[in-house]
């Protein structure tokens, strides 16, 4: 594997120097009726605007920031009693299932747990297995999803960035599932200012334009919220979509992508993003007839400024403790056939990847740690 990835349609490229302005999360709180102030907003012009939550914003405040709203378009009964949430993001349907009141993952069957992208239960006999499976969905709490999902146009995807730093496999013809733990990083003094970088797990991009992936901000930059929680489907959505989560530093995260032909009969991928620590649990679908599965990724990404680079942050050490993958329809397994990759800016090394090892006592997953050098 080559020290770097190949040109391809990557995560994000900020749109002016001027759309320097905030976006943030909440965390399961706030709902349809609570959110009834964010109206649609396009076509708007950036302007400073507070480092607060996007969902706490009113319409005119996520105007003046450059944000798009796009509120619910229905809602429809799930089997299971619960609801599903609709939207539509630039002509793509996005939704948000919500499970019924009392919904329990400890005992919810294993055709419930996939409706909400919780991984299917482990067999008790498989005691590690299944103490770790309770452990990480025993808490669980869904967000209530927002009366507007909010796009983030000043992030929107660029052709030629080449900054991801991490693993990447392309092993195999058909990825249907990539998921990553890591632990969001407290970040450290750095020569550079107002840097952005991401965390993400995905499927595709390595040989395509087309990538489906989620995640969350690293930043420095307070016009933009350290931690926030997004998914994005290239070329679908050429912005990042907030999503009402946020990882704080030392938080456990969970970010995993699917891809299925067969998602309430549609093609679709599919996001779970997990805040290990609090329980705070967003799943969402995203109906495309664009996909690529010839790759899967767990990454740290710099950022691009227009022609120049937005300064990594430091970030120290980026612990990925659990790196899983599918093939084809199988199993969750170990990312073992993967090729890191560094990121560079200018000839300037910026990361360290360190080796893809296998948990002890297991192979159903890897781990490893991603290592900041310099900011550019």
């Amino acid at each position: 594997m080559r020290s770097r990835a190949p040109a391809r349609k990557s995560l994000h490229h900020l749109q002016t120097a001027s759309m320097l302005v905030s976006a943030g999360a909440v965390l399961a709180v706030g709902g349809p009726a609570a959110q009834s102030a964010m109206g649609a907003t396009t076509g708007v012009q950036a302007a400073p605007c507070p480092a607060e939550s996007v969902y706490s914003m009113t319409a005119s405040q996520a105007s003046a920031c450059g944000l798009d709203a796009y509120p619910v378009q229905s809602e429809s009964a799930l089997s299971d009693g619960g609801t599903d949430y609709v939207y539509d993001v630039d002509g793509n349907e996005l939704d948000y299932p919500v499970p019924p009141p009392g919904f329990d993952p400890l005992t919810a069957s294993n055709s419930e747990l996939s409706l909400f992208m919780i991984p299917p239960r482990p067999d008790s006999s498989d005691s590690s297995a299944y103490a770790e499976w309770v452990r990480d969905w025993g808490n669980v709490t869904i967000a209530t999803p927002p009366s507007s999902l909010i796009v983030d146009t000043r992030l929107t995807a660029s052709p030629a960035n080449e900054n991801w730093s991490g693993y990447v496999d392309t092993s195999a013809t058909t990825f249907t599932g990539a998921l990553s733990v890591w632990s969001q990083p407290t970040l450290g003094p750095s020569a550079c200012t107002n840097s952005l970088g991401f965390i993400w797990d995905g499927i595709g991009g390595f040989n395509s334009d087309r990538l489906a992936q989620d995640g969350t901000i690293m930043t420095t930059d307070a016009s933009f919220t350290n931690g926030q929680g997004w998914t994005e489907v290239l070329p679908d959505q050429p912005s990042i979509v907030d999503q009402n989560i946020v990882a704080h530093a030392g938080d456990g995260f969970e970010g995993k992508t699917n891809w299925s032909t067969n998602y309430h009969g549609r093609d679709a991928y599919t996001f779970g993003l997990h805040d290990l620590s609090t329980g705070a649990y967003v799943p969402l679908a995203d109906y495309t007839t664009t996909h690529d599965t010839t790759s899967d990724e767990a990454i740290a990404e710099d950022e691009q400024f227009l022609t120049s680079a937005y300064p990594m942050p430091n970030f120290g050490g980026l612990f990925f403790s659990q790196v899983q993958e599918i093939v084809n329809s199988g199993n969750w397994k170990a990312m073992v056939t993967a090729g890191a990759i560094n990121s560079y800016w200018n000839g300037h090394k910026l990361t360290s990847v360190g080796p893809l090892s296998t948990a002890q006592g297991t192979s159903s997953y890897n781990y490893f740690t991603d290592t900041y050098t310099a900011c550019d």
